[in-house]
């Protein structure tokens, strides 16, 4: 049986879609930074989540969530400040607090470097952040 590893060791998902010892259908909240025209990336989500059984949730933030095809498209959207705002952070990481996201995905350059300095703030909050 293939396993695929999400934001934690210990959350081990079947290829099938749940939970080995639980059989449980996994879930993921997923949140896309700075999210704007990037649908294409959002349905490669949608699509790998469905072939591994996976129930995804997607929520876009966006400086104009109402201007961003990602975010009207997504299941919810959030206004945030530009990334290069030093309030940036705290809105993403209380986004994520408040809607319980799992997996959040940066898209931009500009913030790389902040996100990058409060991995461990996110880490604590119980959200992967693939940054280096």
């Amino acid at each position: 049986m293939e396993h695929v590893s999400t934001s934690s060791p210990d959350r081990v998902i079947s290829a099938a879609g749940g939970s080995p010892a639980t059989g449980r259908r996994q879930s993921i909240r997923l949140l896309i930074a700075s999210a704007g025209r990037r649908v294409g990336l959002m349905n490669c989500f949608r699509q790998a989540a469905d072939r591994l059984g996976i129930e995804l949730t997607v929520i876009g933030c966006d400086l104009q969530p109402e201007l961003s095809a990602a975010c009207r498209l997504a299941d919810s959207a959030v206004g945030v400040p530009p990334a290069t705002d030093p309030g940036y952070v705290d809105a993403l990481l209380s986004i994520c607090r408040a809607q319980g996201v799992d997996l959040l995905v940066p898209t931009i350059d500009t913030e790389l470097p902040a996100l990058a300095r409060a991995r461990d703030m996110f880490a604590d909050a119980g959200v992967t952040v693939p940054i280096s």
